[in-house]
């Protein structure tokens, strides 16, 4: 299957690319990096920087995990669960709405098949993870409130969130091709303050030994009291340490919130690169499009990329909220915030305060090319 509508990489942008390579991939149709570069030659200077690490982030994964496609009969019952409709599904598992038999209490329940043979390790570390993201107790983390392993299937047990996902924010937003994407000041201040919120709790995640590793709109929630949630932790990895925050490896996440040194070396991740995905959100939810579409992305020929300024879409963004943005989801982890401690703060100065000491700080960061 072609998930690419054309052939022409001037009608696609390096995403879609990315994509294709990995659904092929993950097919068992043995694509070569040179056939993608022959298909799609204007990229080829990110196809042979990224591609190598897509395919090594596989096959780590594939070793790793084990995990299975999920089709389970419904209503299935699972531990004290009875799981009763489908709510969506990832690479990594389906998540469903299930009541608690006792309780009668709704609950949204994870459920991910595991068939590999070394089952023993797999419940040991599952456990390991299951109990870490359980101690993370934040305003706008969604609760672990249980976990547990029947047979070959694992399942985490959360709270349930009414609300809407910021993809479905963003898609409602940009339904219309030719909307404006306009907003007025107290608007402005309204989005930084609810991501604010979100890098704030990403900074809880980093600080007890986390990192979520698939931060994108489908994971982000807001309820029906404007309060935006953190979701979905079925990626997240538990460092050596809990103490400490340490790199992570093993490519795992949606293509195109990936930070780009996770596609390299085998998938390293940290802090920077949930700062790097949330920054693509940020500028997703306020243009309508990524940061490596085609409309945006540059390269310079020697794998240097440029990120785009968002005022050329969102032409109204104030300038220091538009610096925050492209401080974010530089491509270079050493010139994006370095903690997402850093990342709220800004958010926040921006959201509650004058914004000129923020715009000259990141003035002297990027120079007047970003303000």
């Amino acid at each position: 299957m072609n998930i690419i509508s054309t052939n022409d990489d001037n009608e696609c942008g390096f995403e879609e690319i990315a994509e294709q390579f990995l659904w092929d991939l993950r097919c068992g149709s043995s694509p070569t990096i040179e056939s993608f570069i022959q298909r799609y030659p204007t990229f080829e200077v990110e196809i042979r920087q990224h591609f190598p690490g897509l395919v090594l982030g596989e096959k780590l994964a594939a070793h790793k995990t084990g995990f299975s496609k999920i089709d389970l009969p419904l209503p299935f019952s699972i531990g004290r669960y009875e799981l009763l409709s489908e709510i969506g599904r990832g690479g990594m598992g389906v998540v469903y709405n299930a009541i608690h038999a006792e309780l009668e209490k709704e609950f949204a329940v994870k459920v991910v098949l595991h068939d590999k043979p070394d089952a023993a390790k797999r419940v040991k570390r599952f456990k390991q993870e299951a109990q870490a993201i359980s101690s993370l107790h934040h305003p706008c983390i969604v609760p672990l409130v249980d976990f547990g392993n029947q047979e070959n299937l694992f399942y985490i047990v959360m709270r349930k969130i009414d609300g809407i996902t910021f993809r479905q924010l963003v898609d409602t937003r940009y339904s219309d091709a030719s909307a404006k994407t306009t907003a007025d000041d107290s608007e402005w201040k309204l989005m930084a303050s609810l991501f604010s919120e979100i890098a704030d709790a990403l900074h809880h995640v980093h600080q007890r030994g986390l990192v979520h590793r698939d931060i994108k709109p489908n994971n982000l929630l807001i309820d029906q009291e404007s309060r935006v949630w953190i979701t979905d932790f079925g990626l997240a990895k538990l460092s050596e340490e809990s103490s400490v925050l340490s790199t992570t490896t093993g490519l795992v996440g949606t293509p195109r919130y990936i930070a780009p040194e996770s596609t390299r070396g085998g998938g390293i991740a940290d802090a920077r690169s949930d700062v790097y995905s949330l920054g693509v959100t940020m500028f997703e939810t306020f243009s309508g499009i990524t940061p490596r579409n085609q409309e945006s992305v540059t390269s310079n020929g020697n794998g240097k990329f440029s990120i785009p300024d968002l005022r050329t879409r969102t032409k109204d963004i104030p300038a220091a909220l538009n610096g925050i943005v492209s401080r974010s989801c530089q491509f270079d982890p050493e010139n994006r915030y370095q903690n997402a401690a850093e990342l709220a703060e800004d958010l926040r100065r921006f959201a509650l305060r004058n914004d000129r000491p923020l715009l000259r700080r990141l003035k002297s960061i990027f120079g007047s090319r970003n303000t």
